[in-house]
């Protein structure tokens, strides 16, 4: 055997090198995870921001649109029904309501389920995926608290549109298993779950117990036992924890009281309509945010989906809402 010259071992080790540091960081093992597009990540926090103004560009400047909505405006509707190509998932519950006054459409239908269809996401020229827990209504883009997340990443709206044929081909049944998927977007890494396919609270627990510093939150409806246990221990264990719960959803079911006896730092919003966030953020790194709001219904019985964002920036503008609302900055006219 001749001896392999000296630059072509050089290209070699060049290759190789390549080769793994793609795989490190653009790809995990059990997950799909793509890197290497051009992407992003936006936040917008109503009513503070114009949520109702981006819903509307979005479409405006789509040629095919496709919409998971609890529940939406009419007009939103109407706007979207006026483009080239769309489609539009809406719960049972609300889509008599939804939509009235528009003409019939077969690219609109309504989603029956055991709980709720409790989405609140679209897809773009299968490239931009909103999500969050807004609702493209009146009430949540001028009144209540919410959080809307604009991601440009085909990856990441791959999974978004196999979501969505579900739901809309099979629009009664919700239980499709699928793997949970990991993408680099705009060098960050993103987590995306649907429930109650993807357990969603046990995803929720364990990034809690991750959490080496601190956890803030902001929920609207706080149920869920195995969060709320999660929670009283990491604070046991030292970690600062603190929420906000919005205060038209304290009950005897409420995880309020359990957190308040364990001595954590939880306080009531003073918006007089809703505080509609279902946001964690831990070690000012990770944001946990999405149609998820932490209970057994949400968990088990409704179609949610979550993401889970390990960037410092989007933690950042995620804590800068938290601490608006936690020095009581919320009163709505």
């Amino acid at each position: 055997m001749g001896r392999i010259p000296l630059i072509a071992v050089i290209i070699g080790v060049i290759a190789i090198y390549w080769a793994a540091d793609f795989c490190l960081n653009n790809w995990t093992t059990g997950a799909a995870v793509f890197g290497g597009e051009n992407s992003s990540i936006d936040v917008f926090f109503c009513p503070r921001q114009d949520c109702w103004g981006e819903i509307q560009q979005l479409i405006n400047s789509s040629g095919k649109v496709e919409c998971a909505f609890y529940a939406a405006d009419p007009y939103i509707i109407t706007l979207i029904s006026g483009r080239p190509s769309h489609k539009v998932v809406i719960d049972d519950n609300n889509y008599g309501k939804v939509i009235k006054g528009i003409a019939a459409d077969s690219g609109i239908i309504p989603v029956y389920s055991e709980g709720i269809m409790h989405n609140k996401f679209c897809i773009f020229d299968s490239r931009i995926v909103v999500t969050g827990s807004y609702n493209p209504t009146k009430a949540d883009s001028f009144r209540n608290n919410n959080n809307l997340v604009v991601i440009n990443s085909a990856a990441l709206a791959r999974n978004y549109e196999e979501k969505f044929q579900q739901l809309f081909v099979r629009g009664h049944e919700r239980y499709s298993p699928k793997a949970a998927h990991m993408l680099k977007i705009n060098g960050s890494l993103v987590e995306n779950y649907f429930c109650p396919e993807d357990e969603c609270s046990k995803n929720v627990v364990n990034k809690i117990n991750s959490a080496k510093s601190e956890i803030y939150f902001m929920t609207f409806s706080f149920t869920d036992d195995s969060i709320g246990d999660a929670l009283v221990r990491k604070n046991a264990e030292g970690v600062r924890v603190s929420g906000i719960f919005d205060s038209q959803q304290i009950s005897n079911f409420s995880e309020y009281k359990k957190l308040l006896d364990a001595g954590i730092d939880v306080s009531l919003d003073s918006n007089k309509y809703l505080m509609h966030h279902k946001v964690f953020i831990i070690d000012n790194e990770t944001v946990i945010t999405g149609s998820f709001n932490p209970s057994a219904n949400a968990n088990y019985r409704n179609d949610e989906n979550i993401l889970i964002i390990s960037s410092r920036e989007i933690a950042r503008q995620y804590f800068s809402e938290f601490n608006y609302l936690k020095t009581g900055n919320n009163t709505q006219d």
